[in-house]
């Protein structure tokens, strides 16, 4: 039987070769609903949604959506690259936030969002590690510091122990610098 060609393997093919995303981008999904301090969840078209973002969250989903989809962001701020790849956390039986989060971005640069199981950060890692980047990934809160472990090439310097919960305004940037936290700064409010 005749031996099936070889491919060509190497930089020159780019076939087979893949870079590691150079900057991955880590957020929390948006605002959620609060029932104990009388803040709804809604719809994108405003409907009541327990599942959905508060009205903070929408308005937090849209500025990120203006960061990091305006067309002269990189050459302004290198914290906010415009991202090649959009992912987002998912799991059976819970919210959709991390999507909704990352819907105005997506719709807003014409790229599509990409579902990673949440609780499989070794996964995740390599999906996002693997992907075009700039890459920008929206998780839950309690799954980010796992996932931010599992794609540092060598110790985790600098990742929490945990993401604050009252928190939904920063950036987790790893880079070949590193890992660094980035405030958002986008609503009045935010630290």
């Amino acid at each position: 039987m005749p031996r099936a060609p070889s491919l060509p393997r190497g930089p020159a093919c780019g076939l087979l070769v893949r870079r590691m995303a150079e900057v991955i981008l880590l957020i929390r999904h948006a605002e959620k609903p609060d029932p104990n301090a009388g803040i709804a969840g809604v719809s994108l078209q405003g409907r009541r949604d327990p599942e959905g973002l508060a009205v903070r969250g929408w308005q937090r989903a849209g500025a990120l959506a203006v960061r990091f989809g305006a067309p002269d962001v990189a050459s302004r701020d290198a914290a906010w690259p415009r991202p090649l790849t959009l992912f987002a956390a998912v799991d059976p039986g819970r919210s959709h936030r991390p999507h909704l989060t990352l819907q105005p971005l997506s719709e807003r640069l014409g790229v599509p969002i990409l579902p990673l199981r949440c609780d499989d950060a070794p996964g995740a890692a390599a999906a996002l590690s693997g992907a075009a980047g700039p890459v920008l990934a929206c998780w839950r809160h309690r799954e980010l510091p796992a996932l931010a472990h599992a794609l540092m090439p060598g110790p985790a310097v600098g990742v929490p122990a945990q993401w604050d919960e009252a928190r939904f305004d920063l950036v987790w940037r790893i880079g070949p610098d590193g890992f660094t936290i980035v405030p958002q700064r986008l609503l009045a409010g935010d630290r």
